[in-house]
């Protein structure tokens, strides 16, 4: 079964903004993480989604979640 797969960088960067968010709420963050883990999952069912990024590198693909956060 696929499954979502965090580089350092990406957890690096979810926590700096958990951090952020909670600093004024922490119940925001934590419903900011799960939305972005909710998106992510859903990219697991429609990997396709989203928009080709050829500029990056090959196969990756960007997309904006519901939160200011984009996923790639």
């Amino acid at each position: 079964m696929a499954r979502v797969t965090l580089t350092q960088s990406a957890q690096n960067d979810l926590l700096e903004a958990w951090l952020y968010v909670a600093e004024e709420n922490q119940q925001a963050a934590e419903l900011m993480l799960d939305a972005i883990e909710k998106e992510a999952h859903t990219l697991l069912l429609q990997p396709l989604m989203g928009r080709a990024r050829p500029e990056l590198a090959d196969r990756v693909r960007s997309w904006p979640t519901s939160t200011p956060y984009i996923l790639f």
